[in-house]
């Protein structure tokens, strides 16, 4: 039996080449308007030489896999594989655009595998699994699926809102988000936990699942805007590690449970990003290096990271006095400081110096309460 039939029509000039069984094609193929492949079927037609008369090629019910250059996409008009799950697998070096990868439909896994150049699939619908190579470093989605790259240094840019935290993303080391979109993963697909993203960037912005332990310290995160990396913490106990350079980029939400952000830094001399965190329980900064040179933190910005402190409820700062460090940090927007036994009032435009730990009743400029434990 023959894997392929020929058909043609003289009336209407139309030429078909059926493929009816799985086959490795490497013969000439001229003067042929469609290609078909039946049920199911295996076909590679990477070798073969199609000249520019074919228009196209369609598959049927089954799950169909084909093989082809990259060359022959470009000058096809249409590939729709029908219904299944059907793979499509494409060779060569070749330079294809969105609107050469927009001829392809019902197509599930896309294999790049063996093709040379960027890939833009903002013109496609319906891919499941893109596979790339060492020879593709740069892709382009405009709808969430799963990514498996075996290779090189890859950016993946998405140009629309999505969800990637529910689909596997391998091999892809930069993320580049568009302006006004969203894109959402889990902390598992970024390197610092365990996964291969390690640098996000673009105009756009990033929300991350968080886990219950998490250190984003060598993440690059620089080449995002403000408040542009999104963590929301899980309903447990959470703690958060970072860097204070990170910390114009970050948006933490601590969600329930009693949730710990360390920073850690050099240099610091104010903590003033009253949009850094929320809802968190404990904020750790015996890490920053903190001596004679000073930290000012605004009162405001602790009760920005945790607006529920109660008398038996507090904000806890982490200082570790063992040195005493709690003697090089002023707080600032205070109008009134309370331990307990005695209450100051603070004048306006005056900062306030911590000169031991313990409990605080802290009345901001804008006269919000917050109960501060420092320690």
């Amino acid at each position: 039996d023959t894997a392929f039939t020929w058909s043609s029509i003289a009336d209407t000039l139309t030429t078909t080449l059926a493929f009816t069984g799985g086959t490795s094609y490497t013969q000439s193929i001229s003067n042929v308007d469609a290609i078909t492949l039946a049920s199911g079927v295996s076909v590679d037609i990477s070798g073969a030489t199609i000249d520019s008369d074919t228009a196209s090629v369609s598959g049927s019910s089954g799950n169909e896999s084909l093989t082809l250059k990259g060359s022959f996409l470009d000058t096809l008009s249409s590939i729709d594989l029908g219904s299944g799950s059907d793979t499509l697998s494409v060779m060569g070096t070749n330079t294809l655009n969105a609107a050469d990868f927009g001829k392809i439909s019902h197509v599930e896994t896309l294999n790049l595998t063996d093709y040379t150049g960027s890939v833009d699939l903002t013109d496609t619908s319906g891919i499941t699994q893109l596979n790339t190579g060492s020879n593709v470093n740069a892709m382009t989605i405009d709808y969430a699926m799963n990514i498996n790259d075996t290779g090189g240094s890859d950016t993946l840019y998405t140009t629309s809102t999505m969800d990637l935290s529910t689909e596997t993303i391998v091999g892809i080391e930069t993320l580049n988000v568009a302006n006004t979109t969203t894109t959402t993963l889990d902390y598992n697909d970024l390197s610092v936990g365990g996964g291969d993203i390690a640098t996000l960037e673009g105009s756009g912005s990033v929300a991350i699942n968080g886990t219950t332990s998490m250190d984003i310290q060598s993440l690059s995160v620089d080449a995002l805007g403000d408040d542009q990396l999104g963590i929301t913490g899980t309903t447990s106990d959470d703690a958060l590690v970072l860097d204070f350079s990170q910390l114009d980029e970050i948006s933490f939400n601590g969600n329930s449970g009693s949730d710990t952000v360390t920073l850690y830094g050099t240099n610091v001399s104010s903590l003033s990003d009253s949009t850094a965190f929320s809802n968190i329980e404990t904020l750790d900064i015996s890490s920053l290096g903190l001596d004679s040179g000073g930290l000012t933190i605004s009162a405001s910005s602790l009760y920005a990271y945790d607006s529920n402190t109660t008398s038996t409820d507090y904000l806890t700062l982490e200082v570790n006095d063992s040195s005493g460090t709690v003697n090089n940090i002023d707080l600032s927007n205070i109008a009134s400081v309370s331990d307990g036994s005695t209450t100051t009032t603070v004048s306006s435009g005056d900062m306030w110096a911590l000169t031991s730990v313990g409990d605080y009743t802290i009345t901001t400029t804008d006269s919000s309460i917050l109960y501060l434990h420092v320690s």
